[in-house]
């Protein structure tokens, strides 16, 4: 996709070998170039021929992508070098494109200069198929063919995920996101689809130490920084036992907790895979969301529920550990601070 630069220029020029050179800048200031790569492989061609979506296909209703503006191929420019209003532009872009609604944007400042860490489950069990998914049928039907399978995966639905919490995060973490698996090594600062699409490369394979990863990412936190950390899995831990689990994450206390706060993402539709998260959402700084349409059904206020939108559902996975946030399906919820 397209990153957007707010009130300056471009230009490009292609070289010999097919690549396009772009120049872009504020009016007045220094040129940043840009070298965007040629087209991703088949697998990712899939995601991007009509733009990924989360939605529920029962009620078709779609999640439209930025369209790229077609010259050469699929450009991909980087955000790192965005001035802050180039960063603010983005953002606006993003709230209006998205249908993001007052209430969930007036929250966006707690994500200012927070580190984004994304732990990924890539254990065996990802490569399961997922029968109530919620990419649209038609994007379902392209990722099939890129995969040569008859199934959506809870790999493939999470990828779909990422590439737009991936949008949203750039906004505020001009490296984008750390991606730690479970059983691959980590990739740090993905701030481009590419950088996304090399970690996914790799099957899902092997087990879930969710204990011990989590805890490293802990351990290396510095005092007086802020992160939000979101866990991304679709079953138990089986390195040390729940109770453990549970114990790390709810040990977590006062200025700690608040400078990592956790959310879990469940990326299985099976609820008795994750019935373990069942109460950790109550304690301080923690938050766990469902798929999309989960999601909406438990908003308990009718009008919020109305303007959840798909991309609503994206900021959610940043930020369901804000309080007003979390509490969206309870009775009264999400007062603005």
């Amino acid at each position: 996709v397209w990153g957007l630069y707010v009130g300056g220029r471009e230009e490009r020029e292609m070289d010999a070998g097919g690549h396009h050179h772009m120049q872009a800048g504020p009016p007045g200031g220094a040129d940043i170039t840009v070298l965007a790569e040629p087209m991703a492989p088949a697998y990712d061609e899939a995601f991007h021929a009509a733009g990924p979506a989360m939605v529920d296909p029962m009620a078709e209703e779609k999640f439209q992508p930025q369209q790229p503006q077609q010259r050469g191929g699929d450009q991909r420019k980087s955000t790192k070098n965005l001035t802050a209003l180039g960063k603010k532009g983005l953002l606006e872009e993003f709230k209006k494109r998205r249908e993001i609604p007052f209430w969930i944007s007036a929250h966006f400042e707690r994500l200012r200069n927070r580190e984004i860490v994304f732990i990924v489950d890539d254990s065996g069990s990802m490569g399961c198929s997922i029968d109530d998914f919620s990419i649209p049928r038609e994007d379902a039907k392209r990722i099939m063919q890129a995969t040569g399978l008859q199934v959506i995966r809870r790999w493939d639905e999470l990828k779909y995920y990422l590439e737009y919490v991936l949008e949203l995060a750039v906004c505020f973490d001009e490296d984008g996101l750390d991606l730690i698996g479970l059983n691959r090594p980590a990739k740090k600062s993905v701030n481009n689809l590419q950088g996304l699409t090399d970690f996914f490369q790799k099957e899902p394979e092997g087990t879930t130490p969710l204990y011990t990863v989590l805890e490293a990412v802990l351990k290396e936190h510095v005092p007086g920084t802020k992160k939000v950390i979101i866990i991304a899995t679709d079953g138990v831990p089986n390195d040390r036992s729940l109770a453990d689990f549970r114990n790390l994450v709810r040990r977590r206390a006062g200025k700690s907790a608040a400078e990592t706060p956790i959310v879990f993402m469940i990326c299985t539709d099976n609820d008795s895979d994750v019935d373990y998260l069942d109460g950790l959402d109550r304690a301080p700084w923690v938050g766990v969301v469902d798929d999309y349409r989960t999601e909406k059904e438990q908003i308990k206020d009718r009008d919020r529920r109305r303007q959840y939108s798909p991309g609503a559902h994206v900021c959610n996975i940043l930020m369901n550990w804000v309080p007003e946030l979390d509490r969206m399906d309870e009775s009264k919820c999400c007062v603005l601070l």
